[in-house]
């Protein structure tokens, strides 16, 4: 019978991915797609469901490489959110299946997949101006991977308030210039990433120097634009898939532009990156770029070995500094803490491992409470029920059974345990890189995740 899913949260998937690894296999993935060879890659055009009562839409990408044995689906929905709200304009999964059972093998947070996407062969040697219009969650991603890869002496950003821009700034940590309009953001910059929730062009070709890069990334629906026509016409237009670009991306469609090549052409050879002449590089994301990272950062992949030890190295600081630290590692703790549940004898479990758990878990609810803005979910307070039940219960057992042995590992028979038991591998609990279990009775399994 198959395993449960591995949960991979978008932590973990940070820790793990690093371009040094992604590109190479993220460019040879284009090129097979580019390819058109069906037992290399097997990718339809995006499906998009509207969601119309929240004015936004999810994607479905499903891809698959047969001659790799991959295969998987990226779910991703899309909002145009009113000007100021707080809710994230882009949430995205990606689901790895074993292709010859059809189970889930594991469900990873896909924001960081989303911001890894090549297109820095289009780029100019030397440059040195980053601009970036937009402030959310992809603009701060993809100035992440940017800044990761190349090291520019000037970064801008402009927003349609200032507001965001001094939030994008503070998030950046320094070193970024907020722009009071998108032309200071953009005149006379080398790169320029748009990645913003606009239905109508934010940049326009005049602003924009010969020469330049742009990568658009916004605007991924047939009628939703960032770039003006004068733009468009005057660049060399390149694209991750020509039937996405000419089906779904308005900057392609309503401009009447000519695609000169996909980037797979490019890595092929087929192709040249015209680095002399304005580029636009339309990227609307494709399944197989998700398919790569996703085999990539899977347990048992090429970066199985760092995916331990990430999670080993968070485990080790948490038990010297005997207090939960940082929050975002607090699900692989909690997951080494509950690995005892796992073994063949499920059910056996220390004390102090509970206790443990259960101090982690109340110090980083304590922690999380401090934070301003941050809200705690109703599954923290589950979480903390659970531990304290089952470590009353273990305490009780241990007084009764030191008198037989001077072991201190015991066999929990807490209040309602088969209950609990069968409550602890359905539950929703915010923990994180865990794999999730099946609400039915038995030994009990390793606590699941679900936002």
């Amino acid at each position: 019978m198959a395993e449960p899913p591995v949960i991979i949260w978008e932590e973990e998937v940070k820790s793990v991915l690093r371009y040094m690894d992604l590109v190479p296999r993220l460019e040879d993935a284009l090129g097979k797609f580019s390819r058109r060879d069906s037992a290399a890659v097997l990718q339809p055009v995006r499906t998009a469901v509207p969601l119309q009562k929240h004015s936004g839409f999810m994607g479905l990408m499903p891809t698959y490489m047969e001659n790799d044995g991959v295969l998987s689906t990226k779910f991703v929905c899309y909002y145009n959110r009113e000007r100021g709200s707080t809710l994230p304009a882009v949430q995205a999964t990606v689901v790895l299946l074993d292709p010859e059972l059809g189970n889930v093998k594991a469900v990873m947070g896909g924001e960081v997949i989303t911001a890894m996407r090549t297109a820095a062969l289009l780029m100019a040697p030397g440059a040195e101006v980053l601009a970036i219009l937009g402030t959310g969650r992809q603009a701060l991603s993809h100035f992440n991977v940017f800044t990761e890869m190349f090291s520019f002496k000037e970064v801008r950003v402009w927003s349609r308030t200032k507001e965001e821009v001094a939030r994008f700034v503070r998030s950046a940590g320094g070193g970024v210039r907020g722009c009071g309009s998108a032309e200071e953001a953009v005149r006379g910059a080398d790169v320029i990433v748009t990645v913003t929730r606009s239905t109508e062009p934010v940049l326009f070709g005049q602003w924009v120097k010969a020469g330049a890069h742009v990568a658009a990334v916004g605007a991924c629906r047939p009628d939703w634009r960032e770039l003006d026509d004068v733009l468009m016409q005057s660049a060399v237009v390149y694209v991750d898939s020509r039937e996405g670009a000419l089906s779904e991306s308005g900057d392609v469609i309503l401009s009447g532009a000519e695609v000169f090549a996909e980037l797979g052409d490019v890595i092929n050879g087929t192709k040249p990156a015209e680095r002399e002449k304005t580029t636009v590089f339309k990227s609307l994301g494709m399944g197989v770029e998700d398919a790569v990272s996703a085999q990539l950062a899977h347990p048992g992949g090429f970066l199985d070995h760092r995916l331990k030890a990430a999670r080993s190295q968070s485990r080790t600081l948490q038990v010297q500094h005997g207090a939960h630290q940082d929050d975002r590692h607090r699900g692989a703790v909690m997951s080494d803490l509950f690995n005892p549940l796992q073994q063949e004898h499920g059910d056996w479990i220390s004390v102090h491992g509970m206790a443990a758990a259960f101090l982690l878990e109340y110090n980083a609810i304590k922690k999380l409470s401090n934070k301003p803005g941050k809200r705690l979910c109703g599954s923290h307070y589950i979480t903390v029920h659970f531990l304290l039940t089952f470590w009353l219960g273990a305490v009780t057992e241990l007084i009764t059974t030191l008198t037989a042995s001077s072991n201190t590992v015991f066999r929990p028979r807490c209040v309602r345990a088969e209950h609990s038991r069968t409550v602890l591998r359905s539950v929703t609990v915010c923990s994180r890189g865990v794999r999730s279990g099946v609400g039915t009775p038995g030994p009990p399994g390793p606590v699941s995740c679900n936002f």
